[in-house]
């Protein structure tokens, strides 16, 4: 990648002893462009998961964090997580999470009513259950409404 460069960076950059430094060291309104923002955006979520690219080399994980945490301690994960971006992306991405917070808050209604159909018909079952115990004891007599409409059961004489 390429990319065209003035000689003021350019000063900046050797005055600050690297490119990685300069970002990290330079506010986000000195940076004019899109590109160094998100490169910092970068540098600094990857310095908050604690350098997942060095895991396989501890020592070099180690340095690398004693070297940029000072970096770190100056934002937030949420400052981090919103840093770099354009005001049309940051919209985008705020009307995405505000869309998905209503998705998972909607409940749809057949979910509602399956619930109260359930509830309704424990109820039900309940009090047949006391009212067939009841007929037992007094008349002897027990069958559900669903035996009384059953075409395939046993018919009852009269």
């Amino acid at each position: 990648m390429s990319v065209i460069v003035t000689e003021r960076a350019i000063s900046l950059i050797n005055s600050n002893y690297g490119f990685d430094h300069y970002l990290l060291k330079t506010p986000a309104c000195d940076l004019r462009g899109l590109l160094p923002l998100k490169l910092k955006r970068k540098i600094l979520q990857e310095l908050q998961k604690g350098c997942p690219t060095y895991v396989d080399r501890p020592e070099k994980q180690k340095d690398v964090m004693q070297r940029y945490e000072k970096y770190l301690s100056a934002y937030t994960t949420e400052e981090i997580e919103w840093y770099g971006y354009s005001l049309q992306e940051a919209l985008k991405i705020l009307k995405q999470q505000i869309e998905e917070e209503e998705r998972s808050k909607i409940v749809p209604l057949k979910q509602i009513y399956r619930a109260q159909l359930i509830e309704k018909l424990k109820a039900a079952s309940l009090s047949e259950l006391a009212d067939s115990k009841a007929g037992e004891i007094g008349s002897g007599e027990s069958a559900s409404w669903l035996q009384k409409i059953n075409p395939f059961g046993k018919k009852r004489e009269t």
